[in-house]
Parts: C-alpha cells; sequence; structure tokens
C-alpha cells in the first residue's frame, strides 16, 4: 500500500538576490500559500531559495510568484515535488519559518 507523501519541496537558483522590495514579496507570497519552511541565500552569486510545504499546488504557486518577479537567470532547478524524508525537522524540534542565510 502506497502513502502519499506529505512533504514537498523545491529549489530555485538565479543570478543573485539582492532587491529587499523582491525578498518582502518572495516571504509573504511564502506565508500566503502556506509554504512551511523557506531558506534563502541573498547578497552575492548565486541566489539560492529552497522551499517546503505541505500543499504542492501551493508550492507550485510560490514558484511562479518567484518567477514573475523576473529574477535574472532564473532557473527551477529542483521543480516541486515529493521530499525524500520523513519531516525530521519538525521532531527535531526546528520550527517552520523563514531563514535568510
Amino acid at each position: 500500500m502506497s502513502r502519499t507523501p506529505s512533504l514537498f519541496n523545491c529549489l530555485i537558483r538565479t543570478h543573485h538576490i539582492t532587491s529587499r522590495k523582491k525578498l518582502q514579496r518572495v516571504r509573504r507570497a511564502a506565508q500566503q500559500l502556506n509554504v512551511d519552511w523557506l531558506l534563502v541565500r541573498s547578497g552575492g552569486s548565486p541566489g539560492i531559495m529552497f522551499a517546503e510545504a505541505r500543499d504542492e499546488k501551493g508550492l507550485e504557486e510560490w514558484v511562479a510568484t518567484v518567477q514573475a518577479l523576473r529574477y535574472k537567470d532564473f532557473r527551477c532547478v529542483a521543480k516541486p515535488a515529493a521530499a525524500e524524508g520523513t519531516g525530521r525537522r519538525e521532531r527535531d524540534g526546528v520550527k517552520p519559518g523563514f531563514d535568510e542565510t
């Protein structure tokens, strides 16, 4: 019997992420579309965004929102797909949210 995965993730690579206004919009979209966890590497090249969510449709909409911001050299390296693993972050006590490095 196959179980449906309950966690989906994606990886986005851009030339760089420097605009604070765009980053605010990325963060706001993540909150509105129920993206549980978002990691952003900003400031230099390359810009990287990694996101996890329980809702695949919401994650796909978030990727479309980020793409609409027209980041230079936007590449969805890993499209929204089922995550491999068992939701270790919640088990280890790490709360969902937004991290920036």
